[in-house]
């Protein structure tokens, strides 16, 4: 038969609350992080994409160095490091879970590429300027960044519905869903 003396007892005891304790916390993170995403975070492509974005930038970095093809391309190193850092705060927010973790980080995510569709448009007005033909860059300039505008506006306002109430949540993923749509076209 094993011999039980108070200090064994009082170990057992304290190792048995330290693991409710860690249990509870760790339920309520989860808790919160599936309240605030929707979902769990998949840590492991949030890694993945942070890298790949982190070496995409210094690669453009690189090669805007290397051959100065234009100004604006520093636009798309800087699209790249801000799509990083939007992931890379992701990975921060789904271990500490918090309104403002959830939101910065969406925020990056959901809004560069924005810039990186803007520097799409003026690549075409300057690749038809370029070729002759008589499409004026000015008018597809603003008319993609009238649609940019657009779909700023509709990520933005959607991205403020979803974290501020439970019943806005679904409007404002449509409403993300309709700007990333407009982007798209």
């Amino acid at each position: 038969m094993a011999e039980y003396t108070l200090q064994s007892i009082m170990a057992d005891t304290t190792d048995a609350i330290d693991v409710v304790e860690y249990t509870a916390e760790s339920i309520i993170r989860e808790y919160t992080v599936l309240e605030l995403f929707g979902y769990m975070p998949d840590l492991g492509a949030a890694y993945a994409t942070a890298l790949a974005f982190v070496f995409l930038g210094i690669t453009l970095m690189f090669i805007n160095r290397r051959f100065a093809p234009c100004n604006f391309m520093v636009v798309l190193v800087l699209a790249a490091g801000f799509e990083a850092l939007g992931y890379a705060l992701r990975i921060v927010s789904a271990h500490f879970p918090s309104l403002v973790s959830f939101i910065v980080p969406s925020l990056f995510i959901l809004l560069t590429p924005n810039a990186i569709a803007f520097i799409n448009y003026m690549v075409l007005g300057r690749a038809l300027a370029f070729r002759g033909l008589n499409v004026s860059s000015h008018r597809i300039v603003s008319s993609f960044m009238t649609s940019g505008i657009v779909s700023f506006a509709l990520q933005g306002l959607g991205g403020c519905l979803v974290t501020s109430s439970t019943e806005a949540v679904h409007t404002g993923q449509r409403i993300v869903l309709a700007g990333l749509a407009i982007q798209v076209l």
